[in-house]
């Protein structure tokens, strides 16, 4: 019941499931683990899911890097999560943290 709630929940967010997201609807760290160990979920980073079966588009993979550095998005990575087409995607993480790195464009 609440693996329906968590996958519910994904589809609401850009197929990406955080700890707190996962708490929200009921399901604790361990049991995030535990999908993932059976292959229910893919572990993307530290604390972010994506359902299993499921691809990461450019538009999921620049959403990914940013929350799981606690970055931005900016430039040519804004410019395609608000509709423009094209160049190169780049995210930037705090200083603690290193960078994502560039995504490549899919056109």
């Amino acid at each position: 019941m609440r693996f329906h709630r968590l996958m519910r929940s994904a589809k609401q967010s850009s197929g990406l499931i955080t700890i707190a997201s996962a708490v929200a609807v009921g399901v604790d760290r361990r049991t995030l683990a535990r999908l993932a160990q059976r292959g229910l979920l893919v572990r993307c980073s530290r604390g972010l899911y994506r359902p299993a079966g499921r691809a990461l588009s450019a538009r999921d993979r620049i959403t990914a890097a940013a929350v799981a550095t606690r970055g931005v998005v900016s430039y040519g990575s804004a410019a395609l999560l608000w509709g423009f087409e094209g160049g190169d995607h780049d995210t930037a993480a705090p200083a603690r943290l290193e960078s994502a790195g560039s995504v490549p464009s899919s056109g």
